[in-house]
């Protein structure tokens, strides 16, 4: 009698930590995509309809050295969790000595995914550091933004890697939006999100507003100040647009 009711006991615990980890999983999912939301709304707010999407993500690996065969193995690997299917005549090597990079580079439908395995070979230690890294941008005007996010997420976790997210999008307006109302919708998006500005920067041709909002995570530490939205306002000759750009800690690449 006594062995049944260990084993159980033991059933019990088992069921007990599964269901703490589904919801635990479930609760995360959904903070991700209420958070996403909020973005979505922040750029709707400003009367632009969201045109790009970017969701990047990167994660330290740990164990020893990664060759050439393990990486295009974690490159296939991670492409099929995006739902792709990778071509690995096309994976490209560059090796200086100090620094490897294999990567993949899948374009198709106006969605474009970059995936990297980065080694750096320090001087100063025995072993190396081995990131993996994966860039999507969906420029289709239909992105669904949880998805990617939860689809990146999942092929960091994967790898064995605790991932950080990065989330970009953008909008624009024809032609060029006077400055003076740049600030305005900088301000309404700001307002959406229920953010409070962390710092401004202006110039001739842009504004970047960063900020901090409860509503959209923890963050990351900018010298001495927690930040994890950026919006930006640029007008570009070029094309003759007024791009709105909101960024999720930050806004990563050239704006």
């Amino acid at each position: 009698m006594g062995s049944v009711m260990l084993k159980r006991w033991i059933a019990m615990i088992v069921v007990a930590i599964a269901a703490s980890a589904l919801i635990f999983h479930e609760t995360a999912a959904l903070k991700s995509s209420a958070a996403t939301d909020l973005l979505s709304s922040a750029m709707v707010s400003t009367g632009v309809d969201l045109r790009e999407v970017s969701v990047r993500g990167w994660c330290r690996l740990a164990g020893s050295k990664s060759n050439e065969a393990d990486a295009i193995e974690l490159i296939t690997s991670t492409a099929q969790i995006l739902g792709k299917k990778l071509d690995c005549s096309k994976i490209e090597k560059h090796d200086n000595g100090l620094m490897s990079i294999t990567k993949a580079e899948l374009k198709e439908d106006q969605v474009y995914i970059a995936i990297f395995v980065e080694q750096f070979n320090r001087p100063d230690t025995l072993e190396p550091e081995v990131y993996l890294a994966v860039s999507v941008e969906d420029v289709t005007g239909k992105a669904t933004i949880s998805d990617w996010q939860a689809n990146v997420r999942e092929s960091l976790i994967q790898a064995g890697g605790n991932p950080e997210i990065n989330t970009c999008l953008v909008g624009w307006l024809d032609g060029k939006l006077e400055k003076n109302n740049w600030m305005k919708k900088l301000s309404i998006a700001l307002g959406t999100l229920r953010a409070k500005e962390t710092e401004k920067l202006i110039e001739s041709d842009f504004i970047s507003v960063t900020g901090y909002s409860p509503f959209l995570g923890e963050g990351i530490k900018v010298g001495d100040k927690l930040v994890n939205v950026n919006i930006a306002v640029r007008y570009s000759s070029y094309d003759d647009r007024t791009y709105v750009i909101v960024g999720s800690p930050v806004i990563a690449g050239e704006y």
